[in-house]
């Protein structure tokens, strides 16, 4: 059967996933995170989506991943992610992994995730202060704050919490509370809720401001994500 199983993963703030694929695409939309995946014999990183995207999978294939908490990323590639938006790279391009690490990522896809991750986090300096900062931002976007609130909330200007996000997230906080916001009338439309209603529930300012949205982030109308959810 087709479908997603997440696991509590191997360090704080990390959740191990596994997809099996099923008789259609596996839609992909962007949801503020960032993960390890294991792709044929490699560790992929998945940078920051800013755009929907579909994946083919052969009916049963499973897919594993290790999704990191807002933060997390950064702190452990000691980059701005925003230089890897809507990327997949090779793990192995961007830090220096053990060769038993890549070696047993084809026989061993979970062993081969919890030590990647766990390595990196091990050897990286993660900044406590930092990793709250990321929390304390995620979540005011995910109650859809406004920016200029948001920015005033942390005792930020709005061009520092823009630079603050684009290395932390990937893109700025009016991208970030359209993500969540997206992703929080998808699960009110998923449960039949009306477009009309989704939108008032969700924060939008009308539904068409939920049509445009939708649109420039999935590439869809609002009823077609919404039927394309439903029917995986």
């Amino acid at each position: 059967m087709a479908g997603m199983t997440e696991w509590v993963g191997p360090i704080p703030g990390t959740t191990l996933w596994r997809v099996t694929g099923g008789d259609q695409q596996h839609l992909v939309l962007p949801d503020a995170a960032m993960d390890l995946v294991i792709s044929g014999n490699k560790i992929i990183f998945a940078g920051p989506d800013t755009q929907a995207s579909l994946v083919s999978t052969q009916p049963g294939q499973v897919t594993w991943g290790l999704r990191f908490a807002p933060g997390m990323a950064h702190q452990m590639l000691g980059l701005p992610v925003c230089e890897l938006q809507n990327e997949r790279v090779a793990l192995s391009e961007l830090v220096e992994l053990p060769m038993s690490v890549q070696e047993v990522a084809i026989h061993n896809p979970v062993l081969a995730l919890k030590c990647s991750g766990t390595s990196l986090w091990r050897q990286c300096l993660a900044s406590p202060t930092d990793i709250g900062l990321a929390h304390a931002i995620d979540h005011a976007a995910r109650r859809g704050i406004r920016v200029k609130d948001l920015a005033e909330m942390q005792g930020l200007s709005t061009r520092t919490l823009q630079r603050i996000c684009n290395r932390v997230f990937g893109y700025g906080p009016k991208t970030l509370v359209a993500i969540h916001q997206l992703n929080r009338a998808i699960g009110y439309g998923c449960k039949g809720i009306e477009p009309a209603l989704v939108a008032v529930a969700a924060g939008y300012a009308d539904q068409s401001h939920l049509i445009r949205s939708t649109q420039q982030l999935t590439g869809m109308t609002f009823n077609t994500l919404i039927k394309y959810r439903t029917a995986i």
